[in-house]
């Protein structure tokens, strides 16, 4: 990381400019008795010494060497560092570069602090820090509250003279649950500010020292009392702004600090808070870490912002993970960055108006502003005329856990009857209820959410009454042409089965048909036959009459020839009547089967007319059937249409409805 690789700067001792604080940078070579003693007061008791660590050094090696050269004071706290910052040098941001070993140290003495108590409070976090998770939300904070209650402050607590410098494990993933205890547990009521402990960026280590133990797994609180002549200031500043988008926090997990779904305001949908902010974006998910280089996140506390920073985002798992917890039901508010230096000068010189020069300054200035602003840091000059010393955080602390934030607790001298006015200080009952409210106002956001989730669903669910209606009322259009369809096929059916008969009936006809004119085919050949036997007949009948002829000719011999004559005419003339019979049978027999034929020809035409009849009134039931079967379609269409549409809502329903359970379930609501 481009952090760790900025040019060091030369050691620079304290100054005894004001004796009721000395500030020390040395490295790890320069840690002796000798170097150290330049912390103590002259003739003053040193009440305590903060030590910021650079995160390469040897913690618990340093700390040890710490408190065994300060004999001259019995209060010492030390905190590891991600960067150390120090107005007493060139640049307020101390180097980080590579294998840099230094070590900032702040004394006060009992002219600016007149009681220290220093408290070390188990958090109870070590599956967190390891991953595996087995205690609830409610009970690690119910278990911090236990340990709260346990405290024996001395010192009476009042805001306006007494202040909680906490530092807490900066692995422990549980400042919020700190405070929530310490909400809930109705005790010290003044203002906790610090930050968590910092270290390298694998996330390995961030301890913090209580003056007896490096204090693992726990939060050390250095209850203050202020000298008579001393007031005290708060800053609270960061360099961001907000947008116009906001989301409402749905499937979190507050202890591993993760999101992975948010409910859209402008449409009241759970939405996957990857796809939703790539959506506002108009990005690729692989593209949206470069989008959110200018961008973090807020919450708002009383019109206040307070930073909610990003740590990692998962695209395989599509959740983004946090530096901060949060709730379901938090409104998360997209915000953006404005300039770092300019910003922070504008808020110190707004914090200082009406106030005189401060004493000194212990500031806690989250990692990520260093980080993010590199380029800007040697423009940050603000502090630089006072004695202001303090470290780079996993984590800003004032009444509630926040990051990317600088919180800087300041020391006035302050003569008796002298006016003096700092807004967080004065208003410290109200800030109090804004923070307490926070963590109750959360709950009560959860509740509000699964109400409005649920309102949606019947809201959802009064939706398929039309949509049941029309899939109802297609049904019944679906009964009716079913009805329509069935009458025509069984009229289809029977007129089928008419023709059938008729053609059977037909093949009958055609049959005799065949025969008749068979038969006529034979009378029509024996008619011919009769016919050429009369026409022979004719043949003799006229070589008869020659014949007579030329016996009439003879007269004297025609007797016996006429006679011949007559007997052949006589003959001719039987063969001839007898043709005729024949003949007369035949014709009859002709025009019988010709009346026969005929009969089964009107047969045929009335069959032809009824087949044509049929045919004609099929054609318009098969057009019927055509029409009903296409108006079925269409409704059938249109059901399946309703109900594929119902079947998604019901999906999305029942997504809603698994998640809302799932949220209940996970906020024990």
């Amino acid at each position: 990381m481009s952090w760790f690789k900025r040019t060091t700067l030369p050691s620079h001792h304290s100054t005894q400019e004001h004796e009721s604080v000395q500030i020390l940078q040395i490295t790890y070579s320069e840690l002796s008795e000798a170097s150290l003693s330049a912390l103590q007061f002259r003739g003053k008791k040193t009440q305590l010494i903060l030590a910021f660590v650079s995160s390469n050094l040897n913690f618990e090696d340093v700390v040890t060497k710490i408190q065994k050269y300060t004999p001259f004071c019995n209060k010492v706290v030390a905190v590891m560092t991600a960067g150390e910052l120090n107005s007493q040098q060139k640049n307020f941001y101390q180097t980080t570069e590579g294998q840099w070993d230094s070590i900032v140290l702040q004394s006060f003495s009992e002219d600016l602090l007149a009681e220290t108590e220093i408290k070390t409070i188990p958090l109870h976090c070590e599956d967190l820090k390891q991953g595996n998770i087995n205690k609830s939300k409610q009970d690690r904070i119910a278990t911090i509250q236990s340990e709260i209650e346990k405290l024996n402050v001395e010192m009476p607590i009042n805001y306006q003279n007494t202040i909680a410098i906490t530092f807490i494990d900066g692995l422990s993933s549980s400042e919020n649950f700190f405070m929530k205890a310490l909400y809930d547990s109705q005790r010290f009521p003044c203002h906790f500010i610090g930050g968590s402990a910092g270290g390298k960026l694998d996330f390995k280590q961030a301890s913090v020292y209580d003056g007896n133990k490096v204090a693992h797994h726990c939060a050390v609180v250095i209850f203050t009392k202020l000298a008579e002549n001393i007031r005290y200031g708060i800053l609270k500043t960061h360099n961001f702004q907000k947008t116009q988008r906001s989301f409402y926090i749905a499937e979190s997990d507050p202890q591993k600090r993760t999101v992975t779904t948010v409910i859209s305001k402008s449409t009241g949908k759970i939405v996957n808070i990857v796809d939703h902010l790539c959506d506002y974006f108009q990005c690729h998910p692989t593209d949206l870490d470069k989008k959110l280089i200018s961008h973090s996140f807020a919450v708002e506390i009383g019109k206040e912002l307070f930073i909610r920073s990003i740590a990692n985002i998962d695209l395989d798992k599509k959740v983004i993970h946090f530096f901060c917890d949060l709730d379901f039901g938090d409104e998360l508010i997209l915000v953006q960055a404005k300039g770092f230096a300019d910003s922070t000068k504008q808020a110190f010189d707004e914090f200082m108006k009406g106030k005189p020069k401060p004493v000194a300054m212990l500031a806690n200035d989250c990692i990520l502003r260093r980080l993010n602003n590199a380029k800007a840091l040697p423009e940050l000059t603000a502090f630089q005329q006072i004695k202001a010393a303090g470290f780079s955080t996993f984590g800003e602390l004032l009444g509630v856990h926040m990051n990317q934030t600088l919180t800087a607790l300041f020391f006035f001298n302050v003569a008796k009857g002298e006016a003096f006015s700092d807004p967080i200080v004065d208003n410290f009952p109200i800030h109090y209820s804004f923070f307490k409210e926070f963590f109750t106002l959360s709950r009560l956001n959860s509740l509000m959410q699964i109400n409005r989730l649920q309102a949606d669903l019947i809201t959802y669910l009064s939706e398929y009454r039309p949509l049941l209606e029309q899939v109802v009322v297609s049904f019944n259009q679906m009964t009716t042409y079913s009805q329509q369809t069935e009458e025509i096929i069984n009229h289809v059916s029977n007129t089928f089965h008419g023709l059938k008969t008729d053609i059977h009936a037909q093949e009958d006809g055609r049959k005799a048909l065949s025969g008749n004119v068979a038969q006529l085919k034979n009378n029509s050949e024996q008619v011919l036959a009769i016919l050429k036997v009369i026409s022979g007949i004719a043949d003799q009948t006229n070589l008869l009459a020659l014949n007579a002829a030329i016996e009439a000719a003879r007269a004297g011999e025609a007797g016996r020839g006429f006679a011949v004559v007559a007997d052949e005419v006589r003959q001719l003339s039987k063969n001839t009547q007898d043709s005729l019979n024949k003949t007369g049978e035949t014709i009859s027999a002709v025009t019988q089967s010709t009346s026969s034929i005929s009969q089964l020809i009107e047969s045929i035409e009335q069959f032809m007319l009824r087949l044509t009849d049929n045919t004609s009134e099929l054609t318009a039931q098969i057009l019927n059937l055509g029409d009903a079967s296409n108006m079925a379609s269409s409704d059938v269409t249109k059901s399946i249409a309703a109900i594929q549409d119902m079947t998604a809502r019901m999906a999305e329903i029942d997504q809603e409805v698994m998640v809302i359970e799932q949220l209940k379930k996970a906020n024990s609501l």
